[in-house]
């Protein structure tokens, strides 16, 4: 493993330690990442990207609180991080709070540079909140996005919107195409929450062993 291997060529590196604890992040293995992420900040306290891989391992391991809290101190260094912003408004999202999870989402669109902006993030949460009608423009969205960029991908974004409408088997449609097209964010449909209501089925499974 790439990680393991880095480790071993520079046990005092910050990088490596961090990318160590993703693989154990990716694994469901929060404790092991967690102990890799403590060295890494006492090596370098100012590491941000030590911070926020701190920041999202509690995301991920569903400890929200305490990842908003990481979230906002690393905003208050960067306002503008893309990443930070997204896994706050998913934290709000959550939690429950869906309205100022929807108006995070769309203030991160006015102040990044992101392409395809929210929409699977806003369509998640306006179906999680039963608006499926908002949901469906923001799938309408994506479709647009879709036709304008011929080279990319968007079966990861559609998947999520679904997730969020309860439509899993279309859901699982995209996850297997996105898969198919080596969409990188889909490394974290194992450990990501929006996925735990199908995470036991058999067909989500059997996606997790193609990647």
């Amino acid at each position: 493993m790439m990680a393991n291997k880095a480790l071993q060529l520079n046990p005092k590196s910050t990088k490596s330690m961090v990318a160590k604890s993703l693989y154990y992040t990716l694994k469901g293995n929060f404790v092991e990442s967690r102990k890799l992420l403590k060295q890494a900040l006492e090596l370098d306290p100012l590491s941000f990207m030590a911070k926020r891989a701190q920041a999202d391992n509690y995301f991920l391991e569903r400890k929200y609180e305490k990842a908003i809290e990481l979230y906002d101190e690393l905003i208050e260094l960067d306002p503008y991080h893309e990443k930070a912003l997204e896994y706050r408004g998913w934290s709000v999202v959550m939690l429950g709070h869906l309205d100022e999870a929807i108006d995070r989402f769309k203030s991160m669109d006015v102040h990044t540079t992101l392409t395809l902006k929210s929409y699977s993030q806003i369509g998640y949460a306006y179906a999680i909140k039963g608006d499926s009608e908002n949901a469906m423009r923001c799938i309408a969205e994506i479709e647009k996005n879709a036709a304008i960029n011929k080279g990319m991908t968007y079966a990861l974004d559609f998947a999520v919107v679904y997730a969020g409408l309860g439509e899993f088997e279309k859901a699982m449609d995209q996850l297997e195409e996105a898969v198919e097209n080596k969409r990188s964010a889909i490394v974290f449909t194992k450990v990501h929450p929006i996925w735990d209501p199908i995470r036991n089925e058999p067909r989500f499974k059997a996606v997790l062993t193609l990647k």
